[in-house]
Order: structure tokens, then sequence, then C-alpha cells
């Protein structure tokens, strides 16, 4: 176990348990379902709701697992919330707090069919609810268009629901404790919290490196329409980097989104939504782990072909440098001010100490220094080698409702 902490004077701590796992679709299934198991119960409090007590009498602490996938690795994360000690006025409430979470962990002789049934059907229930929605349908085909077993997600995987029982989450649970581990801590924190955290009966060891190893896939252009009944349309559509590693060229790429799409005078706000009222929304993004670039919107029914020539107009704009420049200074100071934000919330200072030191993006103090560095030569090289990729339309009729 390696422990990386931040002493920041705010009046709570997180702490955040890192696992990581291989992806596969096994692997994403078991950690989802056990991340929803652990809270609720442990050998020692049998029920959910003597867990909830009990974290109300620690002050309201809060505990919370998720599990997503980023590059190569799937990344399982528990993030435990508490006052920090010198507000409590009791002589054993840091002492309280870590057994707390060492019962979340370790408590489990085995767990119970009933709560695993119901764990079960929340996993379910909670899948399929995010599939209805139009976005989120989007991105799961756009990922499955994507060559064999690369465009893993919790809906393609969801067939292995059925496959988990008591005897494979028990094994689960025992080899997962022994995942490769990283804790990190945020806010007023002491050497004695340290103390008890290293004292956890963790036996694994760190070794986070190199996480961002993309898959190595050829991508090729295909195109997807859905049709269906929806009040507005939508379209989204990947841009590859070639021939190089679109990580490795973050800063250029953060650049690039931003003015394209990323910023209220960007060029998709100021020409594709205002002027020309072709679209409702437009998102864009980077998609790490299949090293891509991601454009998302939603249209009225009937323009998709207006909308898509719009949206490519826009970058081969930047391709050519027909862009003004001082965006790129709008930008910077966009992002400035994002790092203002992080240093002054404890939430996000513990995302970005995550995001720096497990999932290998640059510190704020690099971003920083890099971005001023940015010149227009450069976002116009970069845009000259992004090629167009995979296509969905989410095409609704006139009459049509989400």
């Amino acid at each position: 176990m390696k422990i990386i902490a931040k002493k920041k004077d705010f009046n709570i701590i997180k702490i955040r348990f890192s696992f990581k796992l291989n992806v596969s679709k096994e692997n994403l299934i078991y950690s989802t379902v056990l991340s929803h198991l652990l809270k609720y119960s442990t050998d020692h409090y049998q029920t959910n709701r003597e867990l909830l007590i009990k974290q109300l009498d620690l002050y309201n602490m809060s505990y919370i697992g998720l599990t997503n996938i980023s590059s190569n690795n799937i990344i399982s994360y528990y993030d435990f919330t508490f006052i920090k000690p010198s507000l409590i006025e009791e002589k054993h409430y840091l002492e309280n707090i870590v057994s707390f979470i060492r019962d979340i962990f370790f408590d489990h002789q085995s767990f119970k069919e009933e709560h695993l049934n119901l764990v079960k059907r929340e996993v379910y229930n909670d899948c399929m609810q995010g599939y209805s929605i139009p976005e989120v349908m989007l991105y799961e085909k756009l990922v499955g268009l994507t060559k064999e077993n690369y465009g893993i997600t919790l809906y393609s995987s969801i067939n292995l629901l059925d496959d988990v029982n008591l005897d494979s989450i028990n094994k689960f649970y025992q080899e997962f404790l022994k995942k490769e581990l990283c804790v990190l801590i945020v806010g007023d924190y002491d050497n004695k919290l340290l103390s008890l955290i290293k004292e956890l009966p963790f036996s694994n060891t760190f070794h986070f490196d190199n996480i961002f190893n993309y898959h190595d896939v050829q991508y090729t252009k295909n195109q997807l329409v859905i049709n269906g009944h929806y009040n507005q349309s939508r379209l989204s559509f990947n841009l590859r980097y070639e021939p190089e590693n679109l990580y490795e060229n973050y800063y250029l790429t953060r650049m690039f989104l931003l003015i394209l799409g990323g910023l209220q005078n960007s060029l998709y706000m100021q020409n594709v939504r205002e002027k020309l009222s072709l679209v409702y929304y437009v998102d864009v993004d980077f998609i790490n782990s299949f090293n891509l670039l991601n454009i998302t919107c939603g249209y009225k029914n009937g323009n998709s072909e207006i909308v898509y020539k719009a949206l490519v107009k826009e970058i081969k704009k930047m391709q050519k440098g027909d862009f003004d420049e001082n965006l790129i200074n709008d930008a910077y100071n966009y992002l400035e001010l994002g790092y203002h934000t992080v240093n002054n919330t404890c939430g996000l200072v513990l995302s970005n100490l995550f995001s720096h030191n497990i999932l290998g993006h640059p510190s704020i103090k690099e971003k920083r220094m890099v971005f001023k560095t940015v010149t227009k030569e450069d976002i116009v090289n970069f845009a000259n080698k992004l090629v167009i990729s995979d296509i969905v339309y989410l095409e609704g009729d006139i009459n049509g409702e989400d």
C-alpha cells in the first residue's frame, strides 16, 4: 500500500482507496457488484440500517464506492469523508473512523444472498436506466463500433451479472483485497491518522506505473443510424489523432477542445449554435481509454446532414488557422480559473491528486506552466493530424419524444 497525502486546512478529511484491476468484462461486473455490496452490511453491522446508524454516530461520515475504466485498467475506488478530529470533542474519534473503514473492507466472512440479489437488481436497473438516456446510448453505440473487445462498458458486460453468485463474489472479494492499491488523503490530517491507515491489513503493493497504455486499435470510419421517437436528434462522432498518442499531446488536446467547443465563445458556440441555430447543445470531450476526441450534439429532427457539415466545417477552419488568436488566451484564462477552484475545494483537491498520481495526468503546476507556451501554430499542426472516425446518429421523428 502506498499513501499519498496532501495537507490542506479544510473542515473535512477525504480518504480514497484506489484499487487497480485489468480490464475485462468479468472484473468490471464483479468490482461494480462488490462496491455496492460492501455498503449493505458487515459481520459486525448485520444490516444496512445498522451501518447507516454507525455513520451518523461518526458525525455523518459518508462513504461511496465507484468503479471506472481508465485506459487498460479498471480503477475501483472507495471514498470516506469525515469531519476533522480537531473539531470533535471525542477521545477515540479517529480510531473509530479507521475502525469503521476496516469493517467496510475486512469484516466479511461471507456475504448474504439476500443482499447479493438486491445488489444485482440495483446494478441491472441502474445500467438499464442509464442506457435509456439518449446520450448514454450514443456513447455505448459509438464504443461498440470499435474492434474486438476494446469497447468494454457496464452495459456490454451486463449479461455476466447472472453468473455472479455467493461463491464467485466471495472468491473475487478475497482476491480484490490483494489488488494494487494506493491511498489518497486530503485535509487537515496528522501523523496519527497516517499510522492508523498503515495498520490496515492490506497485503498488496503499489504498481500504478504507466497506467496510460492505450489500446492499439486500427480504427475505421463506421457509420450507424438509429431511428427512434426522440423530440430531438443526436449526433456523435470521434476524431482520432494520427500518428501519435493523444495523451502525449495533452496540452494541445485540451486547448483544441476548448477553442472548438469548450468555451462559451468557442467556434461551435459562436457559429453553429448562435449564428446558425443548428444545435441545442454541443459537447466536446477526450475519451482517454480509446485515445479519441468526441463531438456530441443535439439538434432539430431532420437536420442531420446540415449539422454534421457545419461541425466539420469548424474543424477544417482550425486546420487552416482560421480562428481568432484571442481564443487561446481565453482558453488559458478558463483553465486558470478552474485551477484556482481546485485548490480551494477538498473534493476537487482529492480528484486532482487522483488524476495526477493514479491516472498519470500532469500536475496543476506543470499544466499552468506548459499551457502558457501553446501557440496558434501548435494548435493548427495538431488539428491537421485529426481524422474523423466512427459516427452515430440517433434520428428522431418530427413527433417523437425522449
